[in-house]
């Protein structure tokens, strides 16, 4: 009986297309609430020297989960579609379906790497990784889900992250909790991202992300939707909301203390105000918004001007040490490119090709190079990078009119700097679904505010 029953169900489900569209945007909406959120389970952990393979650990995330549950909900709602058009058209290399076979090639051959990875379970992970990325950014773009809808539940997810990260700024303590993937970090322990300036020791804000600087480059996107919405839908929420999310925002990115969010987030601040400028009908409206964030900066910049300062200037041994080490680990990279040239060393394999070479390192030494472009080069090696730039081509003549995107091309000036001083945008499940989530509120909202 149970069984008869519950076979109804599913017969009724899967005739009903309805369904599966609030399922997939419900699902959506709930995912781009957590991501921030690293809960995860790990079924693999590797210590190399002592210390824990943070690179080398394989799990599966809350909301890795969800996105797969997303990417079955909408399979399903795409299939229905499918069946319910009464005709059938001929196989044409129309220019969506060339993007999606060139981001299929390069997840297909990230996934291929494991055959020749030191690590093979490491560069599947790394692919499937991958591959949930690009799931992610269709699935926004062609689904249920309105832009401004999932702008929201983005920002809302950013907006707890930040009083987080205020909170463990100010009070330079972090608490564990497994269940929400947050971790403990102590200043005064070898590993913890500080700024050091004297005898004063902060303790860089986290958020729940593992670094600070993921922290900063999720709220550099969440900073630039926000100032979207407002100047989409200007009157979506009172004045004071919007002014208040964008404090609290900025407060937590000088809080992350990473440099390369703070130049980005810059270079997003002066193109957000010449569009408030340039906006004739709304720039009485806009202009008190300019006012605020100009003081606002100046406010932080004042109140935080010893943090600042030591992280811009690099007067502390710390932070020279930091530059130096980020200038062997370029020098490193290029040894490995001329090595693997071709194929490169695997996805996700960096670091145990690292290893390999050096066994004698510390734990806490195998990084990735801190730049995406030589990461991907040493990982994928040439033909990854030319498979990724057949994905941009394609990318870029399916949703950008040469006219538009000569106009629009700030916004992807703006990312450029944690694209070459970071590496999380490639090397981390998080950074992945990151670039994803840029890629499709630049499409969508750029496109509007064209308009």
């Amino acid at each position: 009986m149970a069984s008869q029953c519950f076979l109804v169900v599913f017969m009724y489900m899967m005739g009903n297309s309805i369904f599966f569209e609030k399922s997939t945007a419900w699902l959506l909406r709930i995912f781009l609430f957590v991501v921030p959120w690293p809960t995860i389970w790990i079924y693999r952990e590797v210590f190399l020297n002592g210390y824990k393979w943070e690179y080398g650990t394989l799990g599966l995330y809350a909301s890795e989960v969800l996105l797969w549950l997303v990417v079955l909900c909408f399979l399903a709602l795409f299939w229905q579609r499918y069946l319910a058009r009464h005709t059938r058209e001929g196989w044409t290399f129309s220019r969506d379906r060339i993007c999606v076979f060139t981001c299929m090639c390069f997840v297909l051959y990230t996934l291929a790497s494991s055959i020749w990875a030191l690590d093979a379970a490491v560069a599947w992970q790394r692919g499937l990784h991958s591959m949930a990325g690009v799931l992610l950014f269709l699935i926004l773009y062609l689904g249920p889900l309105r832009p401004k809808d999932a702008a929201h539940w983005f920002v809302f997810g950013m907006l707890i992250q930040s009083c987080l990260a205020i909170y463990q700024f100010v009070s330079q303590s972090t608490f564990g909790y497994k269940w929400l993937g947050l971790v403990e970090h102590v200043a005064a322990h070898g590993g913890t991202s500080v700024v050091v300036s004297g005898t004063e020791r902060w303790l860089r804000a986290y958020g729940a992300f593992p670094h600070p600087n993921m922290l900063g480059g999720f709220l550099v996107v969440s900073l630039a939707v926000t100032c979207a919405i407002r100047h989409v839908s200007p009157k979506a929420y009172p004045a004071w909301v919007f002014q208040v999310a964008l404090a609290v925002q900025y407060t937590a990115l000088v809080c992350s203390g990473s440099r390369s969010a703070w130049v980005s987030a810059c270079i997003v601040t002066l193109f957000v105000m010449y569009l408030w400028v340039k906006d004739a009908r709304r720039r009485t409206l806009y202009m008190k918004d300019m006012i605020l964030v100009i003081l606002l900066l100046i406010s932080l910049g004042i109140v935080f001007f010893p943090f600042i300062s030591t992280r811009v200037l690099g007067g502390s041994s710390y932070e020279v040490r930091s530059v130096v080490e980020r200038m062997d680990g370029y020098a490193t990279s290029v040894s490995f490119i001329r090595q693997h040239p071709v194929l490169g060393v695997g996805a996700g394999n960096y670091t145990a090709a690292l290893h390999a070479t050096n066994p004698d390192f510390p734990g806490w030494v195998y990084q990735p190079v801190h730049a995406v472009p030589l990461l991907l080069l040493g990982e994928l090696g040439i033909v990854g990078i030319l498979l990724l730039s057949c994905v941009c081509v394609a990318v870029v003549r399916m949703f950008f009119p040469e006219k538009f995107f000569a106009k629009r091309r700030m916004f992807l000036v703006a990312v450029l700097p944690m694209f070459l001083f970071d590496h999380y945008l490639f090397s981390s499940y998080q950074g992945i679904v990151l670039v994803a989530l840029l890629l499709y509120f630049f499409t969508v909202f750029t496109h509007r505010i064209s308009t």
